[in-house]
């Protein structure tokens, strides 16, 4: 009975290492990997434990007698491992997941494969303790905000292989100074140097057949629809220029003691999303005769914007256009104008409205009104604007929903 025993137990044994040898995952040195047995490859994986310090992740590793080559890294592997300090990755990996080492704030170091061809979304979304990153020669991809939120990164040099950058890929890296864009690269994603205020110059390859900085401009423009792409605050936008892109000058800064007078050229026919939001030292701009549109948010939060002319070609301003440019002071809006977006104008400070169109043109709600909460936090407190409109249209703004609450006075001569 008991050599019965015996001989059970040693099966049982058998059976589970059996099974243990033929695991999808293991952890391996405090670093937990998916193992493919058929390719004989290894990832590191999704989720694996929360990593400390400096870590060096080998280029192979062996489970149950078996090498396993390290080609990958997954989707969120070392995600929020906000005490680790240093990584440095082996020849073998070519791949690198969405979120990888998003969150981990104070790493300061990242020595990656020069075998990496992608990095993908968000791969290094806050690691806002990071300085420098050599990209390797084989990478082919930068993802969507594959380093937004890396404040401390001082330089980045994209290299020759590249031929993609996502979106928002290196939104607000604060410490960036300059940008050079290689020959190949022939996809930009919107905002990809968004809420990068120090940067100063821009420069696109001048064999890049997808993009340029035609006349030095310090601007990166799409050769095909000569939109301009991403700019800084020494960028001059060429003639030829027909759109400002979304988050084109996102955040950008000039001098606050000497505010910039902006003048756009006769070709742009569109102003993108958030195109001009939120930039510091920018006291006027001047606005085309060509201009058709005005994008969502497109001059948020200029609190130096003390002056706008909207050029009568204008036929759509979106929501929340000029929300909170509280040095804006009155404003004329011109007869084309047919559509204004929700808090298009809602915090500025303006005391009038001047409006040329004999229609009253469509609006939501709180469009002009300067609202404020008050000390309790309970109501919203609207200051009632004058609003001006073409002599002998009051009853026709009166008897609009929208129009009606506003204080009108029909004293504008179109004739004059």
């Amino acid at each position: 009975m008991q050599h019965l025993y015996h001989k059970i137990t040693i099966l049982i044994t058998a059976l589970v290492m059996s099974i243990a040898c033929f695991a999808h995952e293991a952890e391996i040195n405090g670093i937990s990997y998916n193992l493919n047995k058929k390719t004989k490859e290894a990832c590191v994986r999704e989720k694996s434990k929360k990593q400390s310090g400096n870590i060096t992740i080998p280029s192979v590793v062996t489970y149950c007698g078996i090498d396993y080559k390290v080609t990958s890294i997954a989707r969120r592997a070392f995600y929020n491992s906000s005490d680790l300090t240093s990584v440095t990755m082996p020849e073998s990996v070519k791949t690198i997941g969405s979120e990888a080492f998003s969150h981990c704030s104070n790493i300061t170091s990242i020595i990656l494969s020069e075998t990496v061809k992608s990095i993908n979304d968000s791969a290094f979304f806050g690691c806002s303790s990071l300085k420098t990153i050599a990209l390797p020669k084989s990478l082919r991809r930068i993802g969507e905000q594959a380093f937004s939120e890396c404040g401390n990164l001082s330089s980045i040099d994209i290299p020759e292989s590249v031929v993609q950058i996502g979106k928002y890929a290196f939104i607000k890296c604060r410490g960036l100074t300059s940008v050079k864009i290689p020959r190949h690269v022939a996809s930009i994603g919107e905002g990809v140097f968004a809420c990068c205020p120090e940067i100063t110059s821009i420069i696109v390859d001048k064999e890049n057949k997808y993009y340029d900085s035609r006349n030095n401009c310090n601007a990166i423009i799409n050769t095909n629809t000569n939109e301009l792409v991403s700019g800084c605050m020494n960028t001059v936008i060429p003639n030829n220029v027909k759109r400002i892109g979304n988050y084109a000058f996102g955040v950008c800064f000039w001098d606050q003691e000497n505010p910039a007078s902006i003048i756009l050229p006769d070709s742009v026919t569109s102003i993108g999303d958030n195109a001009f939001s939120a930039c510091i030292g920018m006291a006027s701009i001047t606005l085309p005769k060509s201009l058709v549109t005005i994008g969502k948010e497109a001059f948020m939060e200029n609190h130096f914007l003390s002056s706008i002319i909207i050029p009568d070609s204008v036929t759509s301003i979106a929501e929340g256009a000029f929300f909170n440019c509280v040095s804006l002071k009155s404003i004329t809006l011109p007869k084309s104008l047919t559509n204004i977006g929700y808090d298009a104008f809602n915090g500025c400070s303006f005391s009038s409205v001047t409006i040329l169109s004999k229609t009253p043109p469509e609006i939501p709600n709180l469009s002009f009104f300067d609202t404020t909460i008050d000390t309790l936090g309970e109501n919203i407190l609207q200051k009632r604007i004058d609003l001006h409109v073409p002599k002998g249209c009051k009853e026709a703004y009166q008897n609009h929903k929208k129009w009606k609450d506003y204080n009108i006075i029909d004293d504008v001569d179109l004739n004059y």
